[in-house]
């Protein structure tokens, strides 16, 4: 018992929780976090405009270096600029005629003019600018993906992969290739020697005095000739083969992107519905009339009301349809699944 009393004796006493202090930190911490978020978010856009500025001073610089038709421009000029890497030169270029070019006559009313001001890190600007960035650009100016940070990274993210896809595909069709092309050098080779020794034996002179072991000789050539000679043909169906398989697999790629499109769209169509009609229910709501204000509402309102309340049935049941559409549809895939 004493021992358990020293024990308790020597532990440290907590301090009692003090609320009201962590939630004044926890304000104060939010504050300062929404400052550093907005002094971020601004110093990336007067970046972004900043490049698509050097881009155009430099296109205007280039194009005077040219009437004059003396030097590199990137020799001579960049260096002073105080650009180094000439491919910092060709960045800023490209956001700039992103910029000029970009259509955004696709994007919803209220984002066009502040497209351009999206708080994107540089790189993402610069990846939409590059010449593999601009099958994201045309799905912008087709309204296919949602004008945002987070829709144009994704986009960017999955081209960059399919890509990869495309290049690795590439790579081993090119591995393929180059051996069937080698084994069939060496074919063509063994079938010209071939040839050439058949030919030389069958000629008048020498067949009439050809010993019956010279004939079998003969005979192995041909055989062998055809062999060699079928060997590559199927060489050159395989390799036609691989190509097939190649743009294939190229289409199969490009068709699930598209089918991933599809879908993105129609969830953020989705998405964007419900937020609106959230945001539509609450106001809403909170403008309703009270029980004792209800009691001086005109018939032509109540008649008014009576038909919102109707459409508000008419999208319920329209939603219940698609859910329960959507349920049927799953129950066929399984029932096929099983048979």
């Amino acid at each position: 018992m004493n021992n358990d009393l020293i024990a308790l004796s020597k532990t440290p006493i907590q301090p009692a929780f003090d609320w009201d202090a962590t939630v004044a930190e926890t304000k104060e911490l939010i504050q300062e976090d929404a400052v550093l978020t907005a002094t971020i978010d601004d110093a990336l856009v007067k970046r972004f405009h900043g490049r698509v500025r050097i881009g155009f001073n430099l296109i205007k610089l280039q194009a005077e270096h040219a009437k004059d038709g003396y030097g590199d421009f990137t020799t001579i000029v960049l260096p002073g600029l105080g650009i180094t890497d000439r491919t910092f030169a060709y960045r800023c270029i490209n956001v700039a005629k992103l910029f000029a070019t970009l259509d955004t006559s696709s994007v919803a009313q209220g984002q066009q003019t502040d497209f351009f001001d999206l708080p994107m890190p540089i790189k993402t600007w610069e990846s939409l600018a590059s010449p593999s960035g601009q099958t994201v650009v045309k799905q912008i100016e087709s309204g296919e993906i949602s004008p945002t940070q987070e829709a144009i990274a994704e986009a960017l993210q999955e081209a960059k992969e399919l890509k990869a896809k495309n290049k690795t595909l590439q790579s081993q069709f090119d591995f393929y290739k180059q051996d069937a092309n080698q084994k069939e050098a060496l074919l063509n080779t063994r079938i010209d020697e071939l040839q050439q020794e058949l030919a030389t034996l069958a000629k008048p002179e020498i067949r009439e005095v050809t010993p019956p072991q010279v004939m079998e000789h003969i005979k192995k050539l041909e055989t062998e000739l055809m062999e060699r000679t079928q060997q590559r043909d199927n060489l050159a169906k395989e390799r036609e083969q691989l190509g097939k398989e190649l743009d294939e697999q190229r289409d199969a790629n490009k068709a699930r992107r598209e089918q991933e499109l599809y879908e993105y769209r129609i969830n953020e169509r989705v998405k964007k519905i419900c937020e609106e009609w959230g945001k539509t229910t609450v106001q809403l709501l909170g403008q309703l009339p009270s029980p004792i204000e209800g009691q001086v509402i005109t018939a032509n309102n109540w008649a008014l009301i009576d038909h919102v309340v109707d459409m508000a049935n008419r999208v319920v049941a329209a939603i219940r349809q698609v859910k329960n559409d959507r349920v049927s549809i799953l129950d066929v895939e399984k029932s096929n699944a099983l048979y």
